[in-house]
């Protein structure tokens, strides 16, 4: 920013479904070592809390409301649909916790050589 005289970084989108982004942002902005990406165990509890922390505040509704946020940390993974397929389906908030679990659990069976269909590793994004 120094040297393009800007007055501020816009993240954007970028964040949603990252929330670390931001603090690695701010280790670039501060000339310090970048953290690296959270672990596939690390997404998950962040994931379980910040759903949690949506059900006490927000009650009964919290499970429609958090469709979009399940999307976004799912977002590029495998099995992304199906855990989409049951928060889009559903709002009760042990179903989605189980599919949640479900979800982290096929994640971490299968993190190793893992593909997308263009040929890129699925899992490229999660290395920590």
């Amino acid at each position: 920013m120094r040297d393009s005289g800007a007055a501020g970084v816009m993240i954007g989108r970028g964040a949603q479904g990252r929330p670390w982004l931001l603090a690695q942002a701010g280790d670039r902005l501060e000339a310090r070592a970048v953290r690296p990406d959270p672990s596939i165990a690390e997404r998950h509890r962040m994931m379980k809390l910040h759903l949690d922390d949506m059900l006490t505040h927000y009650g009964a509704p919290a499970m429609r409301l958090a469709r979009k946020h399940i999307a976004w940390y799912a977002h590029g993974l495998p099995g992304a649909a199906e855990l989409r397929d049951v928060a889009n389906n559903t709002t009760d908030a042990e179903a989605v916790f189980e599919a949640v679990d479900r979800f982290f659990a096929e994640l971490d069976e299968g993190a190793q050589g893992r593909r997308r269909p263009d040929g890129r590793d699925c899992f490229a994004r999660l290395a920590a």
